[in-house]
């Protein structure tokens, strides 16, 4: 969301933005993201909560989707975008397009995020 402001406001401050961003994500929200995770599967093993039921099994695999998407996809393009941005320019179109693939992987990122916290807030009963 931040990333699609800059874009708006000034494209110029993206590329610093993205370096901070992968850093950021790196060593505070991946290792935030294991240790809800942990302690999500530490809290249903010794509370009332079961696997079977619909807003854990949506949490868990909702946590490990986003740790996977973040650390499979989202770190490596930010990477490769530098590398893109390096090689053709700021303003290119491979270097547009490149970014545009990255945003739309973020976003569903995003949106699994908030399918997780909105089943862990309300906790549907299917």
């Amino acid at each position: 969301m931040i990333g699609v402001r800059l874009i708006r406001a000034n494209p110029e401050l993206l590329r610093p933005m993205l370096k901070t961003f992968d850093w950021v994500v790196n060593r505070t929200i991946l290792p935030a993201s294991l240790v809800v995770l942990i302690f999500g599967i530490l809290l249903v093993l010794e509370g009332q909560y079961k696997f079977e039921q619909t807003f854990v099994i949506v949490g868990i695999l909702g946590a490990v989707s986003t740790i996977v998407i973040g650390t499979g996809f989202l770190s490596p393009r930010m990477r490769k975008q530098e590398e893109i941005w390096d090689e053709h320019g700021d303003p290119s179109e491979i270097a547009t397009r490149a970014l545009s693939r990255t945003m739309l992987i973020a976003r569903i990122d995003l949106v699994v995020l908030f399918v997780v916290i909105g089943t862990m807030v309300f906790k549907p009963i299917l």
